[in-house]
């Protein structure tokens, strides 16, 4: 008995270092990331508890990037961004202390939100998610 629950706790802790944590922990990131790991960690991190919306993720033909929130009866339009020659920046609310990340082309200074409600280390997490998924688009897309 102690033997089956001691093999079925490592099969869980196993399953969460794979790149989902199952509670608000740290995402575990790496530059040789598959494209499904990296958009499952960008949901994860667009699902916290503390959301007024939940996130949702698709890396689109043409190096596409689409986020939309979503909440029960109020969803938000989808917004898209070509992640090519753009770049991420966090954002502080000063009256919340909560963060933001919005991605921005070349020319562009509003860009796009496409995460909000966040502390300052997920919303650094997902800079780096949306720094990273370029190198999974096809070359010259």
């Amino acid at each position: 008995m102690r033997r089956g629950l001691l093999l079925a706790l490592a099969a869980l802790l196993a399953a969460c270092a794979d790149g989902y944590p199952s509670e608000d922990g740290a995402l575990h990131l790496s530059h040789d990331m598959e494209l499904n790991k990296a958009l499952g960690a960008m949901h994860h991190l667009g699902h916290r508890r503390q959301l007024d919306h939940h996130w949702h993720y698709e890396l689109l033909p043409g190096c596409v990037l689409q986020a939309q929130a979503r909440r029960f009866l109020r969803d938000r339009e989808p917004v898209q961004v070509a992640l090519r020659r753009s770049v991420a920046v966090v954002e502080k609310d000063a009256n919340t202390g909560s963060h933001a990340v919005r991605v921005a082309p070349t020319g562009d200074a509003q860009g796009v939100l496409v995460l909000e409600g966040v502390d300052a280390h997920d919303a650094a997490q997902m800079k780096w998610l949306v720094d990273f998924l370029p190198r999974h688009c096809a070359a010259g897309a």
